[in-house]
């Protein structure tokens, strides 16, 4: 996430911003946003994301703008977006870094690898079936 002027004051949004990202077990946080790596810098666990930042955790670099999509790499990795705009792909690396974050937040409250590959097995599986969630996937989810 970031902070910046919407509907209240900067004076205004910086507390409950820093009260919304003290309730998260982890945060996924825009790189490029000053403030919100300032607000957040105390956190255990963030994931950060931006546009030719070489210090965030998912990175796009080499963007070309093109009519119907839009060129990039993410962290060394050539990929395309079939919808036009640098902002789509502001919202892929935030998309991608949330999703690390999920990963992130599993292997935090993973006793053993094996445990981890299991929840990560469940989730994709959950995920990609048209088959309802099992108890014993829900199980794991509510300890997140």
């Amino acid at each position: 996430t970031n902070i910046s002027l919407d509907h209240k004051p900067m004076v205004d949004l910086e507390p409950l911003f820093e009260a919304f990202c003290d309730r998260a077990k982890v945060a996924v946080v825009n790189h490029d946003c000053e403030r919100s790596m300032r607000l957040t810098q105390s956190l255990d666990l963030r994931v950060t994301f931006g546009i030719e930042c070489q210090g965030a955790d998912v990175n796009a670099e080499s963007i070309s703008l093109l009519p119907d999509g839009v060129d990039c790499e993410v962290n060394g990795i050539a990929c395309r977006l079939r919808v036009p705009g640098r902002h789509n792909v502001a919202n892929a690396v935030a998309a991608i870094a949330a999703c690390g974050a999920v990963l992130v937040l599993m292997q935090a409250m993973s006793k053993s690898e094996e445990e981890l590959t299991e929840k990560i097995y469940l989730m994709a599986v959950g995920i990609t079936s048209q088959q309802p969630m099992t108890e014993n996937m829900y199980a794991w989810m509510y300890t997140i």
